[in-house]
């Protein structure tokens, strides 16, 4: 798929998404016309990202869980799921958005988790 596809199917606009690529959090290949080609894995990821930075993740620390050597470094995603806890502990009924910030939370973390159980 096409850049242009991914954006309209995850809502992340284009040049997000080319920021995303530029730092390395996704890494999608390049056809022999010069474009990027994304994959199924690619959306899944970029849904997380987005997830995490509506959460007030910042790409530092997505990029800390994401790594090069496997899909997620253990380390970094246990200490992704204590922020996490965290930041669902801070939350406020009075908060805006309170109920969507708390769905979105409680998915992230259980989309992390899913990464620490044994294969």
């Amino acid at each position: 798929m096409l850049i242009g596809q991914i954006a309209k199917i995850t809502g992340v606009p284009v040049k997000t998404l080319r920021l995303y690529e530029s730092v390395g959090l996704i890494t999608p290949e390049t056809d022999a016309n010069g474009d990027l080609q994304f994959q199924e894995s690619h959306i899944h990821a970029i849904k997380l990202i987005k997830m995490a930075r509506d959460v007030g993740f910042s790409l530092r620390e997505i990029m800390a869980v994401l790594n090069d050597q496997s899909p997620f470094n253990d380390d970094a995603v246990d200490e992704a799921i204590d922020i996490l806890d965290e930041r669902l502990l801070k939350l406020s009924p009075e908060d805006d958005n309170f109920q969507q910030k708390q769905q979105t939370i409680l998915t992230l973390k259980r989309e992390l988790e899913a990464f620490l159980l044994p294969s």
